[in-house]
């Protein structure tokens, strides 16, 4: 589970791998959250955070999935 606190209403874009896998907005209060299945082996996460299309910041970080 991938989920966090920003301001109410941003896009947030979230890949795997350089992948899109999912996309929505933070709720009313600013939380969004996401499941994200993970592959075997590394898996780079990188999540991007917009208001009104700007892109404002990224986040990026790398799981190890050594089990299925």
């Amino acid at each position: 589970v991938i989920d966090g606190n920003i301001r109410p209403n941003w896009e947030v874009d979230v890949f795997r791998n350089g992948g899109l896998i999912d996309f929505g907005k933070s709720d009313n209060f600013g939380r969004y959250n996401f499941k994200i299945p993970l592959t075997y082996g590394s898996n780079v996460i990188k999540i991007s955070l917009f208001f009104q299309s700007v892109k404002f910041c990224f986040s990026s970080f790398k799981i190890a999935c050594r089990s299925a």
